[in-house]
Order: C-alpha cells, then sequence, then structure tokens
C-alpha cells in the first residue's frame, strides 16, 4: 500500500494536464511534443528522476510551458524532494511569462502543496491567492474550507462550504459538505454557549473579588478605628493619672506649710 498513493496521485497528476496541453504542441513542435511525451511516460511508470530533466529542457525550450511547469512541481513532490517543488511553484507565482490565469492554478498547486505538509494557514493563504487570480478555480473553496476545519475557523469554512455548493450544486458530495456544515454549525453554537459561560463565571468570580475586597478594607478600617480609639483612651488615662499626680504633690505643700505654721505658733506660745 505505500507505493499505492504515489502511483495513483502520478497517473491523476498526467490525466489532469494532458486534458489542458495544448494541441499545438505536438502538433507544431514535434521535438517539444516528444520531450512532452516521453516525461510522461516516465511520470507514469514513476521514473521520475529521468522525468525531471526532460521536463527541465522542455521548460528550456518553452519557457512559458505551464503544463510542463506544473508537472515537473508535482514530479520533484512524487520524487521525494517537496522543497524544490515548492521553491519552483512560488518561482512560478509571479513568473511574467505566465499568464493571470496560469498564476491561479501555481497558487491552486501549491496550496495543495502546503496542505499535504500540514502548513494549514500557508494553504489557507494560497487558496485565496488561486481565487483572486482565478475565478474558475472553484474547488479552492472546498479545499481552504477543509484547511479552515484544521485551524478551527469554522466560521470561514461554513462560509467556504456554501460557496462551493452553490457553484457546483450537483457535486456529488452535496450530502456530506451538508452534514460538515450541520456539525460546524453545532460545535459554533456550543462553542458561543461555552464562551458565554465562562464570561459569566467570571463575572460573578470578580464581583465576589470586589465584595471580599470591600469587606476587607472595611474591616481594616474598623480595626484601625478601634485601635485608635483604644490609644487614645489609654493616653486620656495616662493623662488624668498625671494629673492626679500633679494635685496630689499639689496638696503634700500645702499640708507640709500648715504644719510649719503650727510649729510657729507653738514656738510663740512656749
Amino acid at each position: 500500500m505505500s507505493g499505492f498513493f504515489p502511483a495513483v496521485l502520478s497517473v491523476l497528476v498526467v490525466f489532469f494536464l494532458l486534458l489542458a496541453a495544448p494541441p499545438e504542441l505536438a502538433a507544431n513542435q514535434p521535438g517539444e511534443g516528444d520531450l512532452w511525451e516521453r516525461a510522461v511516460e516516465k511520470v507514469q511508470f514513476r521514473n521520475y528522476h529521468e522525468a525531471i530533466p526532460l521536463l527541465e529542457v522542455l521548460l528550456e525550450r518553452e519557457p512559458g510551458n505551464g503544463q510542463a511547469f506544473r508537472l515537473l512541481a508535482s514530479v520533484w513532490e512524487m520524487a521525494g524532494n517537496s522543497g524544490e517543488a515548492e521553491e519552483l511553484l512560488r518561482r512560478g507565482l509571479d513568473d511574467s511569462r505566465f499568464d493571470r490565469e496560469l498564476r491561479g492554478r501555481i497558487a491552486f498547486d501549491l496550496a495543495l502543496l502546503l496542505g499535504r505538509q500540514d502548513h494549514q494557514e500557508a494553504a489557507v493563504a494560497m487558496y485565496s491567492a488561486a481565487i483572486d487570480r482565478n475565478a474558475t478555480l472553484v474547488m479552492a473553496y472546498l479545499n481552504r474550507a477543509n484547511a479552515q476545519v484544521k485551524l478551527g475557523d469554522y466560521d470561514l469554512a461554513v462560509r467556504d462550504y456554501e460557496r462551493y455548493l452553490a457553484l457546483r450544486p450537483s457535486n456529488p458530495q452535496r450530502r456530506e459538505i451538508q452534514e460538515m456544515i450541520a456539525l460546524l454549525r453545532e460545535t459554533i453554537q456550543a462553542e458561543e454557549l461555552r464562551k458565554e459561560e465562562e464570561e459569566r463565571l467570571a463575572r460573578e468570580e470578580a464581583e465576589a473579588r470586589r465584595i471580599a475586597e470591600e469587606e476587607r478594607r472595611e474591616r481594616e478600617e474598623r480595626e484601625r478605628q478601634q485601635a485608635a480609639a483604644r490609644r487614645q483612651k489609654m493616653m486620656d488615662s495616662v493623662l488624668e493619672s498625671l494629673g492626679s499626680s500633679r494635685e496630689d504633690a499639689r496638696t503634700f505643700e500645702v499640708d507640709r506649710e500648715d504644719i510649719r505654721d503650727f510649729d510657729d505658733e507653738l514656738d510663740i506660745l512656749d
């Protein structure tokens, strides 16, 4: 089974590229047509490393051959060199030798490659670029929706699924796509309810913290006032005690004077 997928992929790539290949390639330019046919044959038999130089020579002779360019990128990936495939496709995005529609297809190919590498955000960006450059690439809506699901962007995914169904109402996968839309909407609603509950709990916790803080401040203020009252009471008590001591001292002095006067009187009597 490990070799089954690459074989199927290579056959599909060649099939679609042959459908899109310009008829004049073989008819008017036999040399280039022969290179194309030989490259296609190599790909069909999974001789990728033999197909690559044939396609490179073909592109040297026909720099604007978009089919050869896209097939070369696919062959690089099938040969196990995704980095080379990505670099080639990125160069083709802004190659003035390719028209806008073809650059849209190149963006679509790059999005597929990035998606297979699980670079979903980059894949979404490339699907958007493909749609912008080539409005006929309806499949880009479906693929972008799939990537958005993996990213958790369910609202955007629903919109793209609905766009795809509007453009392809008779698609054989319509029922499955509608089921996906329903599941995503349920998920979105459940997520909204979860967020609302989290926000409610957060508000309650914040209110509880506010009340606790207010009670703490009130308690501290009461304790401060009580401590101040105790200190004041103690100071008043000390002051009162000090005042009593001075009065006792004055009384003692008066008593001594009385005694002295009494003694003087006794001396006179003697």
